[in-house]
């Protein structure tokens, strides 16, 4: 325990731990008091090593707070839960929430009433195998103004050492509607060789719709170089074509290179040409998003066809 004194403010601590067998007890208080007025907390937990509980009251100068949070261990499944609560003259504002995983599959969930919306959160995640994994989240949010907005998110990946493939889908439907598809496949289809494909398609209120479809052939002529030919169509016709050659720091591990470190490149130098869709716009720098936008550029060419060449350095 503590004990102070000044001129501006007088302060009190007490805290203890108490262990009996499997079970430890820690207790806390503290208070303080200056001319602003009183503030202090008193806490406590419990556990025993497979459950454990923990709460905390905190009076402060503008706000009251109240935590209370546990946990359990069974075998392999571990549960948690929570609660908060806080009052202010603003108003009482608070959460809920609770969570279960295995180590393979995990669920959360969550309720939150703020001062200009309440929200629910509904989570989870399943791991197939060491190769295979699947997340999702289902959230909802409603305000005080009566508007409201629900949204879902999934998402599938996929890595060996051959192949690492990717998909994911969100969604929203209320104030702001909207959806939108993404995936992308990178595989080893022979020494040195990779392929890779990748789409996306998105549809939002108010917007222009749009999707995109590219393929791609890598070479490594060299463990720390690749030469990539890709080619990609968006929504309108638009076409834009690349050839580059990218010059690593380390050495190429395999397919994991190839699709995590596209833009990671010491060196790129490129070649593209592009050709305006059926409404006369040019692509956009559709490859700039998958490979990275160039340091310097030189285009040449006018109307429906663009030539360019560009150079990326990464230090």
């Amino acid at each position: 325990g503590s004990l102070s004194h000044n001129p501006t403010t007088t302060a009190a601590a007490l805290g203890g731990t108490f262990k009996r067998g499997d079970d430890t007890y820690t207790g806390a208080a503290d208070l303080s008091h200056t001319a602003a007025g009183t503030t202090g907390s008193l806490g406590g937990s419990w556990t025993n090593g497979k459950t454990a509980l923990d709460g905390k009251y905190t009076h402060g100068l503008t706000a009251d707070q109240f935590h209370l949070g546990g946990s359990h261990k069974s075998g392999a499944d571990t549960y948690t839960g929570a609660m908060d609560l806080e009052r202010s003259a603003a108003g009482t504002t608070g959460s809920l929430g609770a969570g279960w995983t295995n180590g393979t599959s995990a669920l959360d969930a969550k309720y939150t009433h703020g001062l200009e919306a309440d929200k629910f959160h509904l989570g989870g995640s399943h791991k197939f195998s060491d190769q295979l994994s699947m997340t999702g989240a289902l959230d909802h949010e409603r305000t005080r103004a009566g508007g409201s907005q629900t949204t879902l998110s999934l998402a599938e990946k996929y890595r060996s050492d051959k192949m690492i493939q990717s998909l994911s889908l969100d969604a929203g439907a209320g104030d702001h509607k909207y959806l939108g598809v993404t995936g992308s496949t990178d595989m080893q289809i022979g020494k040195g060789l990779y392929a890779g494909a990748w789409g996306s398609f998105r549809q939002e209120e108010g917007k222009q719709t749009s999707a995109q479809l590219g393929a791609s052939l890598t070479f490594t002529p060299h463990e720390k170089a690749a030469l990539t030919l890709a080619g990609v169509l968006d929504q309108n016709g638009a076409i834009e074509t690349r050839l580059q050659l990218d010059i690593f720091k380390n050495k190429i591990s395999g397919v994991s290179t190839i699709a995590d470190h596209k833009k990671d490149a010491l060196v790129s130098l490129f070649l593209s040409y592009s050709q305006a869709g059926r409404d006369g716009s040019m692509p956009g720098g559709m490859m700039d998003q998958r490979y990275g936008a160039p340091s310097a550029a030189f285009g040449r060419g006018a109307g429906e066809g663009q030539f360019q060449a560009g150079i990326k350095i990464s230090f």
